[in-house]
C-alpha cells in the first residue's frame, strides 16, 4: 500500500508540475509582444482571406450570371433563325416558338404562313410549314390580358395555310390568323382565343374551358371538345357539324348570351355530351385529371363516350344549366 501511495503522490506531483508550465507558457505568450502582433497579424491574415473568398465567389457567380445570359441571347437568335428562315416540313419550328414563349421574347405580328417561310407558287400554298409539339404555357395565376408585353400574350401571329401538329396552348391569350391552316391533336385550355381559321381543319382538338371568338367563318370540325367553351359561333353550326363536337356533361359549352334559348337547347342536344369520370372518393375530378375526351373519337365511328342526353345531363348537373339555358327575362 506505501509503495502505490507513493507513486501516487509523485504523479500528483508532476501533473502540478506541468499545469503549472502550461500556465506560465500562457502567462509569456500573452505577455510578449511579438507574440501578440503575430495574433493580430494572423486575424488580420484570415479576415483577408476570407474576404478574398467571398470576393472571388461573387465574380464566380457574376461570371455565370453573364455566361446565362450570353447562352439565352444565343439560343433566342438561333430560335428566330430557325423559325423565320423558309423551310417546309417539319424543321422544329414548333419547338423554337416554345423557346421564344418560355424566355419571353416579343413574338407579336410575327409572319410564319406559307406564303412567307413555306413554299408558295402562283397564289397557292405548294408545301406548307409544320409546327409540331409547339407550346405557349402560362402560369394559371397569370391574368388574361391584351396588353403589351404581358408574359402570356402573342398578337397578330399568322399561322395561314401552316400544319401545327401536337400544339398545346394553356391559359394564355392568342389572337391570329389560322385561314387555310391543319390543325391535329391541338389542345387550347383555360385560354383567350381571337382567332380567324375560316378554311382552316381542325381535327382530334380541345378547346375546353376557353373563350373562343372567330373573326372569320367556322372551320371544318373533326372531333373536338368544347367542354366549358365560351364560343358563339357554335350556334351558326348545323347539326351535322355539331355531332362532330363533344363536352363533358358536367362542362357544356355556351354560345353568345344573345342566342335565344331554343336554338341554344338546339345545339346542346346535338353535341355529344359525355358523361363524366369519377374519383375514387365519389366526387367528379377536374378537368385536366380526366382522360382526354379527345382520344375517344373515331374519325369514321364518331365518339365512343358514355353519352347523355341533353334531359338527362340537364338532371344529373343542373348547376351546369342553370344559367346556361334559363329563360330570357
Amino acid at each position: 500500500m506505501g509503495r502505490w501511495a507513493r507513486m501516487g503522490g509523485m504523479a500528483a506531483a508532476a501533473g502540478r508540475v506541468s499545469n503549472d508550465r502550461a500556465a506560465a507558457l500562457i502567462r509569456f505568450v500573452d505577455a510578449n509582444p511579438v507574440f501578440h502582433a503575430l495574433k493580430i497579424l494572423g486575424g488580420t491574415v484570415g479576415f483577408i482571406v476570407v474576404l478574398a473568398t467571398a470576393i472571388q465567389i461573387w465574380i464566380d457567380i457574376d461570371d455565370r450570371r453573364d455566361e446565362r445570359a450570353e447562352r439565352r441571347e444565343d439560343a433566342i437568335e438561333r430560335a428566330w433563325n430557325r423559325l423565320l428562315r423558309p423551310a417546309v416540313g417539319n424543321t422544329g419550328k414548333g419547338q423554337a416558338i416554345s423557346l421564344l414563349v418560355r424566355e419571353g421574347a416579343p413574338r407579336d405580328g410575327v409572319d410564319l404562313s406559307c406564303a412567307a417561310i413555306g413554299r408558295w407558287a402562283e397564289g397557292a400554298c405548294v408545301q406548307p410549314v409544320v409546327f409540331a409539339g409547339l407550346e405557349m404555357h402560362a402560369d394559371l395565376r397569370a391574368p388574361m390580358t391584351f396588353e403589351r408585353h404581358a408574359p402570356n400574350l402573342a398578337t397578330g401571329v399568322d399561322f395561314s395555310h401552316a400544319v401545327i401538329q401536337g400544339a398545346s396552348i394553356r391559359n394564355f391569350t392568342l389572337t391570329g390568323t389560322f385561314t387555310a391552316a391543319v390543325i391535329r391533336d391541338a389542345r387550347f385550355i383555360r385560354s383567350r382565343l381571337q382567332l380567324d381559321l375560316a378554311g382552316a381543319e381542325i381535327r382530334r382538338s380541345a378547346f375546353a374551358l376557353s373563350s373562343v371568338h372567330l373573326d372569320g367563318t367556322p372551320p371544318a370540325l373533326y372531333g373536338v371538345d368544347v367542354s366549358g367553351a365560351l364560343a358563339p359561333w357554335i350556334s351558326d353550326l348545323d347539326k351535322d357539324r355539331l355531332q362532330h363536337l363533344a363536352a363533358w356533361a358536367d362542362m357544356p359549352p355556351a354560345a353568345a348570351q344573345e342566342t335565344r334559348l331554343q336554338k341554344q337547347e338546339e345545339v346542346l342536344d346535338a353535341i355529344v355530351l359525355c358523361d363524366p369520370e369519377w374519383t375514387d372518393d365519389g366526387s367528379i375530378s377536374a378537368y385536366e385529371s380526366r382522360a382526354p375526351l379527345v382520344d375517344r373519337y373515331h374519325p369514321l365511328l364518331g365518339w365512343r363516350c358514355e353519352d347523355m342526353t341533353l334531359a338527362a345531363a340537364r338532371a344529373a348537373y343542373p348547376a351546369a344549366y342553370e344559367t346556361l339555358l334559363a329563360p330570357s327575362p
